[in-house]
């Protein structure tokens, strides 16, 4: 039997229909874009202290990509940024992002607001752990900080000292190795010293590198190394000398970036300001060979077969063969610096290098190259990863630009964002568990009973495994905090907590738990990107969320507290009913709901099998879907219909017959054998004896002669 459709119902409409088509053609109202702020960063409703980097994402070959997120650390320069007005809370620190440029879990609160540097995916007993650098000095010093080891439910599970001395801590690099025993680490150290061969007379500040191989459990020193009786200042092709005053910060001669380790126990560095990498004795400490980049370092000892490198970063040992003495190592050429007196450029852009290191014939050779897909130069920071599928990714550094590549060379994707930069950027596949349960706001909305609205925006930081939301209402009467007052104290309402002033929260994890078999299921919303919303069409007072896995099933930790849904000052919003809304009854029914959709007033996806059909209820009647639905229908008939008809306009245009049937359309009754050309020249020779023609309208008037009609044909102002 045809439902019944009522006048009333018709007339609502306008007020519910429209805005629901409107907000389906934007891609459906499940997911929530976060604020794009014009600075470059994202914010979201449930997270107001998040400040996430807005990606500008661009994919040439989806499907070659290989799985996994994002790892960056924006940062806007060295030393611990102040929270201040002058900046949003936490942009700044680690940050997961996922393929689109959403974010996954931001760090960047946790360690406030401080800077992170080398934050990735380790092996760590095992498993897959983060580690990272974080400063913890006071602002403006960049050398105090440690190196940390995170679970994945994002706990700090080791701090590893690096130093004694904070200052000489180098946040350039924390490696962990060997399964996670140990770790290496640069260390930096200033020192007033002669430099005679400087040609400046007396004593000059120098700041020498060095590096540490570091036991992660006891943060004991295993290997101690420094540039100074190692690198002599001559090796150096950094001009600058402005900072070797001895109140001076520090000639930075050597500028070590990367450091690794082979199988023998030898060492590989990376010096930036010599442009060279080395080999080190991991007993005695001597330098065994360097591999200069720079024509101009004329220590070098390998023949480069066919390029040169400078101002390199990265470098890191891929594979080693020591029977042959050959190894296969990867690194960043930024080809220039950003020194004040820097060198010549050794090449007109960046490229990421994998090369292949004969030890005993002393000579490399390219076996692939990355150039940076914008041309340009990276003069400084940046790194080369080799991914699980035997792609590349490659972090640029400048603007967070990274981009991924076949192994061949091929560009599959660029992805950068506006502001600040990322010492380094990485990919992983990465499983986080978060402690932390989701959070929810919720906000009712409407102007009159019949069109309210109650908007849900849930998120849950670090949680890669949670795919789509349920949503519930706590039913009447269920004591989930000791209480059993109704909402509004009108006896018709959900279950609220005592305190409305609270607006977010309530509860403790054993409330929950008594709540568990007292939730009404009203609706299911797919997650996407970082901030999903789920819209209730009616007006309830509480709600709750519970994040479920690809299966559908429930994640552990993944409810949501009992969140108030906040209430306007209904007057002030424009409420024109005489009388205060009240919240639905017997929430259940949904307005508008998928095929299969279990239960729900939730608008947008929705799934079977997440909870018992609900029947009755206050809501929307079969009557008003069925309206809502042939609004809808009559909506996009209209869009399809419109663009037939273009369709068929233009061809008619295309075609020279057509276009005569265009023109002889602007006159009325004109007789087949009368030329087009002709009708213009007549046209064009009323307009010269003054006759009355109306732009693009085919004016009749009366023949004094005869009494009947005649037509002058106007002229048509697209002619």
């Amino acid at each position: 039997m045809a439902p019944t459709i009522s006048f009333s119902s018709a007339s609502r409409f306008l007020k519910k229909a429209l805005p629901l088509f409107l907000l389906l053609r934007i891609g459906g109202v499940q997911a929530q874009k976060p604020i794009v702020h014009e600075e470059g960063y994202r914010t979201y409703i449930t997270r107001p202290e998040f400040r996430a980097p807005t990606f500008k994402v661009e994919t040439y070959e989806p499907d070659e990509l290989a799985e996994g997120y994002w790892f960056v650390a924006p940062y806007p320069g060295l030393g611990r940024e102040k929270q201040s007005w002058s900046w949003p809370v936490c942009p700044f620190g680690a940050h997961i992002m996922d393929g689109n440029g959403e974010l996954v879990w931001s760090g960047a609160c946790d360690y406030d607001n401080r800077n992170v540097f080398d934050f990735k995916v380790s092996r760590f007993q095992d498993k897959d752990y983060i580690s990272m650098t974080v400063l913890v000095g006071p602002a403006g010093n960049e050398g105090a900080g440690a190196g940390l080891i995170l679970n994945n439910n994002y706990e700090a599970v080791r701090q590893v000292q690096i130093t004694d001395n904070p200052g000489e801590f180098n946040n350039h690099e924390f490696h962990v190795i060997n399964n996670g025993k140990t770790a290496l680490a640069i260390t930096s150290e200033r020192k007033v010293v002669d430099t005679p061969e400087l040609g400046i007379q007396g004593e000059s500040r120098v700041e020498f590198n060095g590096f540490l191989e570091i036991d992660v459990e006891t943060s004991k020193v295993l290997f101690n190394w420094t540039s100074e009786g190692h690198l002599p200042f001559d090796e150096c092709t950094e001009t600058w000398l402005g900072e070797a005053t001895p109140h001076g910060a520090g000639w930075d001669y050597v500028h070590m970036n990367a450091v690794d380790k082979f199988k023998n126990g030898d060492y590989l560095i990376s010096c930036r300001h010599t442009d060279t990498i080395y080999r080190i004795d991991g007993k005695s400490g001597d330098i065994k060979w360097r591999m200069g980049g720079n024509p101009r370092q004329t220590r070098g000892e390998f023949r480069l077969e066919g390029f040169t490198f400078s101002r390199q970063h990265n470098a890191r040992i891929r594979e080693e063969d020591p029977d042959k003495g050959t190894f296969i190592m990867s690194f960043l050429d930024n080809a220039a610096g950003n020194d004040p007196r820097a060198i010549p450029p050794t090449n007109d852009h960046s490229t990421g290098y994998i090369v292949h290191v004969d030890e005993k014939k002393k000579s490399v050779t390219r076996l692939n190259e990355y150039p940076r897909p914008d041309g340009r130069i990276s003069y400084a920071k940046g790194n080369v990863q080799y991914l699980e599928n035997g792609n590349i990714f490659v972090g640029w550094a400048e603007q967070g630009l990274m981009s991924e590549h076949s192994r061949e060379g091929k560009l599959l994707q660029t992805a950068s964002f506006p502001l600040f930069s990322t010492y380094r950027a990485y990919k992983y596949p990465w499983k986080g568990y978060p402690t932390e349960i989701p959070v929810m706001k919720a906000f009712a909305y409407g102007t009159s009973s019949t069109d309210l609205n109650t908007i849900a925006h849930v998120s849950w930081n670090g949680a890669t495994g949670a795919k789509s939301y349920n949503f519930y209402v706590v039913k009447d009467g269920v004591d989930v905090d000791g209480n059993k007052e109704k909402a509004n104290g009108n006896g018709k309402g959900s279950f609220v907590v005592r305190d409305p002033a609270a607006n977010i929260t309530m509860g403790t994890e054993a409330a929950r738990d008594a709540a568990k078999d007292g939730l009404i299921h009203i609706g299911n919303a797919h997650k996407q990107g970082f901030e999903t919303v789920f819209m209730y069409s009616g007006y309830i007072t509480n709600i709750v969320a519970e994040a479920l896995d690809k299966d559908g099933k429930p994640l552990p930790g993944g409810r949501t507290d009992v969140t108030l849904v906040e209430i306007p000052d209904w007057k002030a919003a424009g409420f024109e009913d005489s009388s205060l809304p009240e919240p639905d009854a017997n929430p259940g029914v949904g307005h508008i709901a998928g095929e299969g959709a279990s239960t729900g007033s939730g608008i947008g996806n929705t799934t079977g099998g997440n909870g018992p059909d609900q029947e009755g209820g206050q809501g929307a009647s079969s009557g008003e879907n069925f309206v809502i639905f042939l609004g809808v229908l009559i909506i996009c008939g209209g869009m399809i219909a419109g663009g037939v008809w273009f369709v068929r306009h233009r061809k008619a245009l295309a075609d020279g017959k057509g276009q005569d049937t265009v023109n002889r359309q602007r006159y009325a009754a004109v007789p087949d054998d009368v030329e087009v050309e002709e009708l213009y020249r007549r046209e064009d020779d009323d307009v010269e004896k003054g006759a009355d023609i109306d732009d693009g309208v085919v004016m009749e008037t009366l023949d004094g002669g005869s009494g009947g009609p005649s037509r002058t044909p106007s002229r048509s102002p697209m002619r």
